[in-house]
């Protein structure tokens, strides 16, 4: 199959990379076997990478005896377009962070190399991260050039209601779409905070800067409308010109037309949902849990709210029983390494380096020096507790992007255990909400994790004539009775030949099992 084309420069957001010393550059210019250049992608912004005395450099060559030179982007925008810099002078660093569309093209070009011969030299890493499960996800002209493994980030997305507002207004917890609305009404209308203002609102979105719907995900999963595609027996349909996609998209117009979301959601962004959630105006919305209820995210909610509470609650039920509030993939980040590295010897050197990693090398790779005043602690029962409060230690956590598991120990000691006292009395930890989270309603989309996005050529137009759709109908500004005109113009700009790439890529592969 002929592997498809990579977005244009800048436009994957999500890749992380890693070399070797700080700046995000050129070339190290060592073509000692012995050291090898790690490109990455700084984790935590703010925090800027570690220094040249940075602790672990000098705790993995003297584990593995591999100087590891670390080039670190500061911003995530500029890593996809300094890689591909990079690879066209033909000077790959030997390892780093890739995407699917990216891989496929460094894959066709032969500038990256195939990890296959490797394995076997990295056993810890290969059982710890899964790489067997998700070879499909990695595979391009059929050699496993991209190392995928589970992902080290547990879910998130659900649903937040205000539960005093609940309970003020004598009303029972939403099941189904029309007792949400039922609920969204009440919310809008009468006067949950008790401040006489009609100044409250059911629910709140937004726009993203692709112009597609945010904060919707919750009515589009009580139709089984989330993800991008969907599967019938052994083919694959789009989900966005679907019967399920346009009845969720009607369901949204009539939240708009009966009043109860929030009207600034037509040209507002994300992250301003968060201050609408924040300032007490929203009653029910969808929300990242550890943003909505871990301590410190909470505090922001309880300044302006000192006698509110909220709680998570299930996603509506949809007319066939569907629910869920985002999607989930098990499929976590992807590792390149250049044909070059294996070229000059150091395959079997950046196998021994990530064994490391996964093995003696995970605590300070993940959570950084043991101390006080570093790191992490241990309490008595031996648990890692993170030194949150020690603003200082961020900057030698910038590889956990490369050692996370998402182990349910590693995650707890991550998001911590301290307990939230809510307005109404009532407490929860982040732990909790951790062990609740596997079993929420999601759309679990791991068996897509491998297929294209949309073709180069028409990929910007495509996308744009979605979300535009997408927005007309929500917004009441397109009537339904368009609906075929709108699956005709997505077909027209390109969707055809995308469903042909995916087709095409889940026959070369497989799905991800």
């Amino acid at each position: 199959m002929r592997s498809f084309k990579p977005v244009a420069a800048g436009a994957v957001a999500t890749v992380l990379l890693v070399t070797a010393c700080s700046g995000g550059g050129g070339s190290s210019g060592d073509a000692d076997s012995s050291t090898i250049e790690l490109f990455a992608s700084v984790a935590t912004p703010v925090a800027g990478p570690p220094g040249d005395d940075y602790f672990w450099k000098k705790l993995v060559k003297d584990a593995t005896g591999v100087d590891v030179k670390l080039n670190f982007v500061t911003e995530g925008s500029q890593y996809t377009p300094k890689l591909q810099a990079r690879a066209a002078a033909n000077d790959l660093p030997d390892l780093f962070y890739s995407d699917a569309t990216t891989q496929s093209q460094l894959s066709s070009q032969g500038l990256a190399g195939d990890w296959t011969p490797l394995l076997d030299k990295m056993p810890t890493w290969v059982k710890e991260h899964e790489v067997d499960r998700f070879k499909p996800v990695g595979t391009f002209d059929g050699k496993l050039t991209g190392l995928t493994g589970r992902t080290g980030y547990p879910y998130k997305p659900v649903v937040v209601i205000r539960k005093d507002w609940l309970q003020k207004l004598h009303l029972s917890e939403p099941k189904t779409l029309d007792q949400y609305l039922e609920v969204m009404k009440a919310f809008t209308e009468r006067d949950p905070d008790g401040n006489g203002k009609k100044d409250t609102y059911g629910w709140t979105g937004a726009i993203k800067a692709d112009g597609s719907l945010f904060g919707f995900d919750p009515i589009f999963g009580a139709f089984d409308a989330l993800g991008v595609w969907q599967q019938s027996g052994d083919s694959v349909d789009f989900v966005g010109t679907s019967d399920k996609y346009r009845d969720a998209l009607a369901f949204i117009d009539k939240m708009n037309k009966a009043g109860v979301i929030d009207p600034d959601w037509k040209a507002q962004k994300p992250e301003d949902t968060a201050v609408k959630y924040q300032s007490g105006k929203v009653g029910l919305m969808q929300n990242d849990w550890c943003a909505a209820l871990c301590a410190g995210n909470y505090s922001l909610f309880h300044k302006g709210n000192p006698k509110g509470a909220v709680e998570i609650i299930d996603p509506p039920t949809g007319p066939s029983g569907a629910s869920g509030s985002g999607t989930y993939s098990a499929a976590g980040m992807m590792l390149g390494i250049s044909q070059k590295a294996i070229d000059a010897g150091k395959g079997e050197k950046i196998a021994k380096v990530l064994d490391w990693m996964a093995g003696p090398g995970y605590i300070p790779t993940v959570f950084g020096e043991e101390g006080a005043t570093k790191g992490y602690v241990k309490d008595a029962s031996g648990k890692i507790r993170l030194n949150n409060a020690n603003t200082d230690y961020a900057s030698n956590l910038q590889l956990v992007a490369v050692g996370i598991k998402g182990t349910t120990d590693e995650l707890k000691s991550r998001y911590g255990g301290a307990s939230t006292t809510q307005g109404d009395g009532s407490s929860w930890s982040a732990n909790e909400w951790l062990d609740k989270m596997s079993k929420y309603p999601k759309k679990d989309i791991t068996s897509f994790a491998a297929l294209p996005p949309p073709p180069v050529e028409s990929g910007a137009d495509l996308t744009r004539v979605i979300n535009e759709g997408a927005f007309k109908f929500a917004s009441g500004t397109q009537p339904l009775s368009g609906w075929a005109d709108y699956v005709a113009s997505v077909k027209k700009t390109g969707l055809d030949t995308w469903t042909q790439n995916a087709q095409s890529r889940l026959k070369e592969v497989g799905p991800v099992r």
